[in-house]
């Protein structure tokens, strides 16, 4: 990495408590990094901790998917975060929640800090893929993963090359489109030959 710099990218609304990302927060001013947090947010998710390592940029909301996933690609954003809430009481939308997002971030290659439940459909996909890590609750293996993530060049580019292959294998339009055809072609063919 040029410099010692590490860039975050966030969008859209939080969907997680104020204290998952304070915790966070914490996580990376264990680091020995300083951190700017690119936040197109329509509410803040909160402030950073006062004489710490990280700068919170708030940003205009962007109008389309496509002005965030260039901006995150031009400004060259390290990793994206993707929070979802852990309380009991939104077990169901963390589980079944796919946000858009994580197709943002995908669509710009970087990988997702998913700050997720462990059953959650995000982190399904993303730790299927290798496209980010997890954030667990365990302080000293968050930070392992997190020293990875923004310390070893080749575990990163990994990961950034994994993003990259889950946004074209699961998200991508038209390749969902032929897979749609080809599941309806099927039914049909069965449905034939079951006189139907």
């Amino acid at each position: 990495w040029p410099g010692e710099t590490r860039r975050i990218g966030f969008c859209g609304a939080p969907r997680f408590a104020a204290e998952q990302w304070e915790s966070f927060l914490s996580l990376l001013n264990k680091l020995p990094w300083k951190f700017e947090i690119h936040s197109f947010a329509s509410e803040s998710p909160g402030r950073a901790p006062a004489g710490g390592n990280i700068r919170i940029l708030e940003r205009p909301y962007a109008e389309t998917e496509a002005d965030m996933i260039r901006y995150f690609t031009e400004n060259k954003m390290d990793a994206c975060y993707l929070g979802l809430w852990k309380e009991a009481k939104y077990a169901l939308f963390a589980e079944a929640s796919l946000s858009s997002k994580l197709t943002t971030y995908l669509a710009a290659g970087v990988p997702v800090i998913a700050d997720v439940p462990e059953r959650s459909a995000a982190w399904k996909l993303v730790g299927e893929y290798d496209a980010g890590i997890r954030i667990t609750g365990m302080d000293a293996q968050d930070i392992c993963f997190l020293q990875n993530l923004f310390g070893d060049s080749m575990f990163h580019r990994h990961m950034s090359e994994r993003a990259i292959c889950l946004c074209r294998d699961r998200f991508l339009l038209t390749a969902n489109i032929r897979k749609l055809e080809m599941v309806l072609k099927g039914k049909t063919q069965k449905d034939r030959v079951h006189g139907k």
